[in-house]
Parts: structure tokens; C-alpha cells; sequence
């Protein structure tokens, strides 16, 4: 719920160019993520996330139809979380349809409608949720009903709610934290933190903060690397559009270049096409490994600059990436 919530901000995103990555470590948790534009058209992204506690892998596939003053997106998602300490493994296999009214003239908002299913594949439980589609006069805006059933396919416990405020969850038979009739909150919205010019949350601030030593480390590919979004961050969004142009005119022309055979064909370099475990007809992208440890050799490296310089450029070397190409942000920014 918090996911779909946080959407409620609803500026207009950077689209990640092929190739592009994002990383983030946390001292204090030892959440690590690391994602990957995996493709361009249709446009894919992979992620993986991890700490002691939990695996998380994702392959989202926005796909989005322009209607007029709105426009509707269907993201086709695969999601698995796996909790190593008790062995459960979650699959999330449906994500709700995303619509954005009055993109061009009015007041602008967002709904969110259709089913979400998770499915416990340890224990054949499943938890299937629908968001209503917001009618005339905003009738049914914002609500979100569900229930909880378990591999008989008997119904346990029914949810309900706004994921703009408050879901419940009612416990319909015996044998749960809760006796039957028991209605109980499960999820509220969380307190508002966003602040500053963009309404970001300190969190988010986290995310994408960087330090003169940070940015040493991160690969040229990273998305704090991006001149238009340093720009926009230092208040020059016009420099700033004509920045995010010149990267998306750069990708089209790579793509021409490799639909002719005079660029090396894109491979993502962290992770792979595969079946998805719980449905092996299905494909997600899985982590190969390797991004953190490449990493270390490059903090290993901070204080010779030569060998750091050519560690960088050797990474673009590897998956059909070449210097100078739309994700190169480091070598871009220098030379515009």
C-alpha cells in the first residue's frame, strides 16, 4: 500500500536510458539494491535488493497508453521476496492499472484500479486485493477490498480500506493472532515528511544524495550521474531539458547504430533472462552477482586515480556498452 501511495506525487519521472543502473547501501540495515534498464523497447527494468533478512527480485515492464487528457498505465510486473529464516518465498505476478487524469488541461490526479495477487509459494496461500476503479462524482476513489485464502481455497480473513489511509483486515476463522470478528488495522498511511522544492521524503532524499566521495565510486552509468537531473537539482530546469534531449537524441542514435552493426548489441551486464521460479512459461530478469564486488575493487583502487579511470571505462566495455554512448553520464557531461 505504501508503494501505490507514494504516488500521490506525481511529477513527471526521468525515463532510464538502456543501460543505466542504480545503486544504494545501507550501513545500518545492510539493504543493498542494485537495477538495470535491461531494455529499451519495450522498456524493462530489473532490480535486486537483499540484506540478511530478506531477497527481493523485480522485473517491471511499464506499458502506456496515451488517452488524450490521460493516460493509462499497465505495468506487467514479477516480483519475489524470499525471508531465508523461515523459508517463506512471496510472488507478486499482478500489478493494478495506474491512470493519470488531466495531463494536459486541469487539475491533475491518479487512480489506481484492478486485482494485485500475492501468492505464498511455501504454503499455497494467496491474497488476492482489487482497487476500485474511481466513478462519477468519485465514487468507490481510493478503496481497496481483498481477502486472504489458504491452498484450499478457503477464505481466512477479509481486507478492506483506502490505500490513501487505512486497510483492515477482519479474521473470519480460528487459529490466527486474532479470535473470528476481530477487525484490526494492518497498514496506515504514513505520517507526511516530504519537504523541500520537489516533496521528497528524507528516505528518498537518502536514495539519491551524493557525496564527492560517493561519486567516485559510482560506476559512469549511475543515475545520480545524469546531467539533467544535477541540473534540475540546482535549479536550471531549462539546461536541465536541454541536457535530458540531448541523452534521449544520443540513445536513438546508438540504437541506429546497432540496428546497422556498428555498435556491439546491448547485454545487460548484472542480470539474465530467465524462467521465473514459481512459473517457469513466465521470464523475469534474474541478478547474476558481481556489482558489489566490482565495487570493492574500485574503492580499493580511490586512491589511484589511473587505475580507477580504467576500471570505469573497462565496465562499459562489458554488455554491448561503449565510451561515449547515451549511459555514459560521467564522459557525456564533459563533453556538453
Amino acid at each position: 500500500m505504501t508503494g501505490f501511495n507514494g504516488t500521490e506525487r506525481f511529477a513527471k519521472p526521468f525515463n532510464p536510458v538502456l543501460g543505466e543502473t542504480f545503486e544504494y547501501s545501507c550501513p545500518t540495515t545492510g539493504v543493498k539494491i542494485v537495477a538495470e534498464q535491461v531494455s529499451h523497447h519495450p522498456p524493462i527494468s530489473a532490480c535486486h535488493i537483499h540484506n540478511d533478512k530478506f531477497v527481493l527480485s523485480q522485473t517491471s515492464t511499464p506499458r502506456s497508453i496515451f488517452q488524450g487528457n490521460s493516460i493509462e498505465l499497465d505495468t506487467q510486473a514479477q516480483i519475489t521476496v524470499e525471508f531465508p529464516r523461515t523459508g517463506d518465498r512471496f510472488s507478486l505476478t499482478k500489478c493494478a492499472t495506474t491512470k493519470v487524469h488531466n495531463v494536459l488541461i486541469g487539475f491533475a490526479w491518479i487512480d489506481h484500479f484492478g486485482p494485485v495477487r500475492i501468492a505464498n509459494l511455501t504454503t499455497g496461500d494467496t491474497a488476492t486485493l482489487h482497487m476500485e476503479k474511481c466513478g462519477f462524482l468519485d465514487k468507490n476513489r481510493h478503496i481497496i477490498h481483498g481477502q486472504i485464502r489458504d491452498k484450499t481455497n478457503a477464505v481466512h480473513m477479509e481486507m478492506s480500506g483506502k490505500w490513501t489511509r487505512t486497510v483492515s483486515l477482519k479474521y473470519l476463522t480460528a487459529g490466527h493472532s486474532k479470535p473470528p470478528g476481530t477487525v484490526a488495522a494492518v497498514w496506515s498511511r504514513p505520517k507526511g515528511n516530504a519537504c523541500g522544492k520537489w516533496k521528497l521524503t528524507p528516505f528518498v532524499s537518502k536514495l539519491i544524495e551524493i557525496t564527492p566521495a560517493h561519486e567516485r565510486l559510482l560506476p559512469t552509468t549511475d543515475s545520480r550521474l545524469r546531467p539533467d537531473r544535477r541540473l534540475l537539482a540546482a535549479g536550471h530546469p531549462r539546461r536541465a531539458g536541454d541536457q535530458k534531449t540531448l541523452i534521449e537524441n544520443r540513445q536513438r542514435k546508438d540504437q541506429k547504430e546497432r540496428d546497422k552493426g556498428a555498435m556491439p548489441q546491448y547485454v545487460p551486464k548484472w542480470f539474465q533472462q530467465a524462467p521465473c521460479p514459481h512459473d517457469p512459461a513466465i521470464k523475469h530478469w534474474q541478478y547474476i552477482g558481481g556489482y558489489w564486488e566490482e565495487r570493492q575493487r574500485r574503492a580499493d583502487t580511490l586512491d589511484d586515480p589511473d587505475t580507477l579511470a580504467q576500471q570505469m571505462a573497462s565496465t562499459l566495455l562489458i554488455g554491448g556498452h561503449v565510451p561515449g554512448s547515451a549511459c555514459d553520464f560521467r564522459t557525456y557531461a564533459n563533453r556538453h
